[in-house]
């Protein structure tokens, strides 16, 4: 079952209690030094040790989005360099209701793309394969999906949780308990909901399929941020998702 709270709303509220975990240390450093030198110079170390993990903190999600599509090596998109594509985006970023994406194109013949996003935007990243293997239709389809991924607030919880100075197993518990059950089932019918046509992500999902999706180089605890498996046989790490052909067959169902 999915928490009251919203994605959005999961956000905030990790990233205010990651900040507010330098006083841990903070107290403790603190109490030491006011024991053993003076009670003002353990408010000074108090101060200055919490301070500087939220300040951290505060800089680690602040520059997610960059700092995520900067390790997968995606490159701008040049203006007119890809009309198609353009137009669509601008299309479905309007029915979506998100603010229009900026967009990154990876140099990988497989057919793949993620939504990266944090409170000021999103990114997405498509491979060169998925725009050069999909038709009009099921492009927009997979680009439908990731914009119901920005609109729900997933892309920017997962953005945010990578981005976190925790340990892995901390963030893959987070990113578990926070996507929940099902998460691609979630995303693909939030996609139909959007072109009001299933058989466009159905045949893009296809493709993908016997093509391959895997995402060469991609670091695998990014799995999540990616619309298919990145591996080449399904998600690595935290938020193991449904295969394409079980998604595919809910979506012959609707």
């Amino acid at each position: 079952m999915q928490p009251v709270r919203t994605l959005e709303d999961q956000t905030e509220r990790l990233v205010r209690n990651t900040m507010l975990l330098g006083l841990v240390p903070g107290v403790v450093l603190g109490a030491v030094a006011a024991l053993l030198v003076h009670p003002l110079v353990g408010l000074v170390v108090l101060v200055v040790v919490a301070g500087a993990w939220a300040a951290l903190v505060w800089s680690r999600v602040g520059s997610a989005v960059a700092a995520t599509v900067d390790r997968l090596g995606a490159t701008h998109l040049a203006a007119g360099g890809e009309p198609r594509l353009e137009n669509l985006i601008e299309s479905v970023s309007v029915v979506g209701g998100i603010e229009e994406p900026q967009v990154r194109v990876l140099s990988v013949p497989t057919l793949n793309a993620a939504a990266v996003a944090d409170r000021s935007g999103a990114t997405f990243v498509v491979t060169r394969g998925l725009l050069d293997g999909l038709g009009r239709v099921e492009l927009e389809a997979v680009l439908a999906n990731l914009a119901g991924r920005v609109k729900a607030g997933n892309a920017r919880f997962v953005t945010t949780v990578l981005a976190l100075p925790l340990p892995a197993g901390t963030r893959d518990n987070l990113l578990t308990r926070g996507l929940g059950e099902q998460a691609t089932v979630r995303a693909d019918l939030a996609a139909v909901g959007l072109t009001r046509y299933p058989p466009g992500l159905i045949a893009a999902l296809g493709v993908m399929e016997q093509h391959g999706t895997a995402v060469k180089g991609a670091p695998p605890e990014t799995a999540p941020l990616w619309l298919a498996p990145i591996d080449g046989f399904g998600r690595v790490g935290a938020g193991s998702e449904e295969s394409l052909a079980l998604r595919i067959a809910v979506l012959q169902e609707l």
